[in-house]
């Protein structure tokens, strides 16, 4: 009987001993924690709601049409045509419309482009931003 007692007074001041290490502030912080890791919870699962209903929005997107140009079929196009030097030239394809970006030897070149672009089907606007390289 006597060790009972012994073993009660041991745990009794072992649990004392828990409450005493885990005071009033300490709760605090710990619920403060828990509060702050749900909030940031929250406005992970906000954003990532947000983000999935715009990737679902009803944004047309830019279909390949078979009457509308590819760059493929432009950049043959200018291949094709005598003269012309492709290797500074880049060439972007948006639907319908066609935009030339870079620099010719001549001003020849640069028409001839355009000409050789203008008869690819599907091609209905042609934005030329190509200019003269200058001689050194």
């Amino acid at each position: 009987m006597r060790q009972s007692k012994k073993k009660d007074k041991y745990n009794y001041l072992r649990i004392a001993s828990r409450i005493r290490a885990f005071d009033h502030r300490s709760w605090e912080s710990y619920v403060m924690k828990l509060v702050a890791l749900f909030k940031l919870l929250a406005a992970t699962a906000a954003m990532a709601v947000g983000c999935s209903a715009l990737a679902q929005s009803n944004v047309p997107q830019a279909t390949n049409d078979s009457r509308s140009p590819t760059v493929r079929q432009v950049r043959a196009a200018i291949a094709r045509t005598p003269g012309v030097d492709m290797s500074s030239m880049a060439v972007f394809v948006h639907g319908d419309k066609v935009l030339l970006v870079g620099s010719a030897h001549t001003a020849d070149q640069i028409a001839h482009t355009e000409a050789a672009v203008s008869h690819v089907p599907g091609v209905t606007s042609i934005d030329n931003r190509l200019f003269v390289k200058p001689e050194r």
